[in-house]
């Protein structure tokens, strides 16, 4: 389906219904920070980095927030503690995918990651089971979607 006709892509009405979408997203990565996935894990490796302590973290605003995070991740010194920076930002950023998909009303979330390396992960079995429970996000894979496009 190269030209996309025959496959329909949720495109918001109004601004009205944008902030709908921006909203669904925002309510999951919420969620998804509660699990301690996502966000949170880059949030605890920046504060890790500056010793900085969580509950006064919260406590902070978001501005205030941004710039522990980056205080944090430009700590990273070490190729160990680059890692660690980089590692996180990954597991942000899939987390920041499976709110978007959410948020944009797309049933399929594809993806091959398992968050294997991350060991907690917004992708590990548990997190996609709980996603798929709770908010109807199915997990598939590349080899799955010739079936489901047809």
């Amino acid at each position: 389906h190269s030209d996309g006709d025959d496959v329909p892509l949720y495109e918001p009405e109004n601004e009205i219904e944008l902030i709908m979408v921006h909203q669904r997203a925002l309510n999951l990565s919420k969620e998804i920070y509660r699990r301690g996935v996502g966000k949170r894990i880059a949030v605890d490796v920046a504060l890790k980095l500056i010793d900085f302590n969580y509950e006064e973290f919260e406590r902070m605003t978001e501005p205030e927030q941004w710039e522990k995070i980056n205080r944090g991740f430009e700590a990273a010194q070490t190729k160990t503690d680059r890692k660690k920076v980089a590692k996180a930002v990954a597991e942000w950023a899939d987390a920041n995918c499976v709110a978007a998909h959410y948020g944009h009303f797309i049933d399929y979330f594809c993806s091959e990651d398992f968050g294997l390396k991350a060991g907690k992960s917004v992708l590990d079995n548990e997190h996609r089971e709980w996603l798929n429970n709770d908010y109807g996000i199915n997990f598939v894979k590349l080899a799955d979607l010739p079936a489901i496009l047809s």
